[in-house]
């Protein structure tokens, strides 16, 4: 049966994504009005600060600039510095925006934004072809738009990558609900190949998702073909993107060195798989439903609303408090889909866009198993979260189709969900709010930190090598999690050599790094030195136990106090275990001090650790 008015059979009707009636002027100004509300949350979220965060960890060191001259070539090619087939678009791309972006952090964390604003585009639009109501879809983005935990994704230029792989798989995803719709030819199987090539060119993690492909098929089809042409339409183009995805493999295989992360070195033995399934489990539940997020919440709410309260913030306010009523009004306006009576492809649909999202969730934890001693950072929970969010908006999906037979359930659902997505993405948005504002203050104390450092210590000698003893907290909010995540640049043992060497203008620099939460990595102490368990000499070398050894002639010691500031070291006290303890003198900076007119300094070095004089 057709509908003369709609221009619909009864089966469109009962299908995901099916369109309503033809919109008229007022819904379509309606529609554009209730936009600008998650567009103010993805500017909250993502840009409120106008990009001025500065530069965090691995911005400082991924720039191939030179610190004398700013001196580079362009372009940038990433095998020239890691001479195997290792997430090269990644590399190549993040090495060229921090290379030609250097002096404007502001246009590289707005390339950030753009690409979750992307891929928070593209599953709305995955969301709206395998959901029924629009509520479930928007709910869906709007949560993801503003999850806190995607911090490192958002905030992060040089974790960029992870977002445009997610982005691409969405991609992906669309080309192939096309193909379940329209059927597929070669010419889209050759296209969802490519994509899927390109993916874990720039991040590993998206690629898992291939797998679950059949899934989305069996929630999706709707035509009656013979089985074997169903095996053929869910699993071809499924097999062609695993097959590229295993080409990338083999040549990450063939080239990457055994000692670097993804080399077979670094791949758990099967024994171990047990045992590391296990660890990352462990870490996904502390991340995504632990301390970690509940401190990351709290943390940067508390923050993000010291900001928000102040006067200079009253023009958002109001922006967001229009821009809210519209999107509720729309919100509330909009039918919910009828429920599909008697039908058991609605049921089939719901239940395994469900599964389809949990084994997104599942796989994308799984490269991160493989990889021996591999820890869950946030950023590598952005992809799989889009598990979640699918399986959550199937649920709601659900939950409307099915209250939609009775006004009033459809009216309560509606309006209770309005006010669980209106609250949780106001706060998710907030809390991102505080934690950009985590993120600037800590690249101001880098900064204040590095000025007093070149004040104190003007003309060092070739070849010295800055040592932190012990770094006090920058921040105590009283949740730990959020205190530590914006680690200051001397914390790791490349953004602490690059740093030092920026700042200077000189290759013949170098720095130990040392993080507050524990000691510096210095072990074998005596009279002559110290060795060191990272590498802090050149530029690209690999940063992990080289057990350097360094001599006490060539470091000037120094502690970084609360609030950044410098305290240089003129004797350091060695407390072995089973020796008597050794005065270690540093003549240079005892000079340094005495220029200066400041009094001598001592620190005690007992074992790993230091300890207050």
């Amino acid at each position: 049966m057709r509908d003369s008015a709609a221009g619909l059979t009864e089966n469109d009707l009962l299908q995901p994504g099916a369109p309503a009636s033809p919109p008229t002027s007022g819904t379509r100004f309606q529609r554009w009005s209730a936009a600008c509300f998650p567009l103010l949350l993805w500017f909250l979220a993502a840009y409120f600060f106008w990009g001025r965060l500065g530069k965090w960890l691995d911005d400082y060191w991924l720039s191939v600039r030179d610190p004398v001259t700013g001196a580079y070539e362009f372009p940038v090619w990433s095998w020239t510095q890691w001479p195997f087939f290792y997430r090269p678009f990644h590399l190549t791309f993040v090495q060229s925006a921090q290379t030609l972006l250097w002096n404007h952090d502001g246009l590289l964390h707005l390339l950030s934004a753009l690409v979750h604003g992307a891929a928070t585009l593209l599953l709305w639009r995955v969301l709206r072809d395998v959901t029924r109501t629009a509520h479930a879809a928007a709910a869906g983005a709007m949560l993801f738009l503003t999850f806190p935990l995607s911090y490192e994704n958002i905030l992060w230029p040089a974790a960029i990558s992870t977002g445009i792989a997610t982005a691409t798989f969405l991609a992906m995803l669309l080309a192939y609900l096309r193909m379940i719709r329209d059927g597929w030819t070669r010419r889209d199987v050759i296209l969802m190949t490519l994509l899927a090539f390109t993916i874990p060119c720039w991040n590993e993690q998206p690629a898992t998702g291939i797998a679950a492909l059949p899934l989305l098929y069996w929630s999706m089809y709707k035509s009656r073909l013979p089985w074997k042409q169903h095996l053929a339409q869910a699993f071809i183009p499924a097999l062609a993107c695993s097959l590229a995805c295993l080409i990338y493999l083999l040549l990450v295989h063939a080239t990457v060195p055994p000692t670097i992360r993804g080399g077979s070195g670094s791949l758990a033995s099967v024994s171990r798989l047990g045992s590391r399934f296990a660890a990352v489990s462990h870490e996904v539940h502390l991340k995504l439903f632990g301390a970690w997020i509940a401190h990351i919440v709290r943390g940067g709410l508390a923050q993000g609303l010291q900001v928000m309260t102040l006067p200079r913030s009253l023009p958002w306010l109001c922006a967001l408090s229009i821009a809210g009523i519209a999107w509720w009004r729309h919100w509330c306006a909009r039918p919910l889909a009828p429920r599909p009576h008697g039908c058991p492809r609605g049921r089939r649909q719901w239940a395994t866009t469900v599964l389809f999202g949990l084994a997104l969730f599942a796989l994308g934890w799984m490269p991160l198993v493989m990889i021996r001693g591999q820890i869950v950072e946030p950023r590598m929970c952005y992809y799989p979260t889009v598990g979640l969010v699918f399986a959550g908006a199937a649920v709601l999906d659900w939950l409307g189709a099915t209250l939609a037979a009775s006004r009033i359930t459809a009216f309560l659902f509606k309006r209770g969900v309005a006010v669980a997505v209106l609250g949780t993405s106001l706060v998710g948005a907030v809390t991102l709010v505080g934690t950009q504002k985590r993120l600037r203050e800590q690249y101001d104390l880098d900064q204040s930190t590095m000025r007093e450092l070149t004040q104190l210590v003007p003309t060092p000698p070739p070849g010295t090598v800055f040592m932190p003893l012990r770094v006090e907290p920058t921040a105590n909010t009283g949740f730990s999690y959020f205190d530590r995540f914006a680690h200051c640049a001397l914390a790791q043992p490349w953004s602490a050599r690059a740093i030092v060497r920026q700042t200077y203008r000189r290759n013949d620099l170098f720095s130990t790094p040392c993080s507050w939460w524990g000691p510096p990595p210095l072990r074998d102490a005596d009279a002559s030195g110290v060795r060191c368990d990272v590498v802090f000499r050149p530029r690209r070398e690999a940063h992990h136990g080289t057990n350097e050894r360094i001599l006490w002639s060539q470091t000037i010691p120094f502690v970084l106090e609360a609030g950044g500031h410098v305290r240089l070291i003129s004797t350091v006290t060695l407390t072995p275990s089973d020796e008597d303890a050794v005065n270690v003198d540093f003549p240079y900076v005892r000079t340094l001090l005495d220029a200066h007119g400041l009094p001598e300094q001592t620190c005690t070095l007992q074992g790993r650790g230091t300890q207050s004089p």
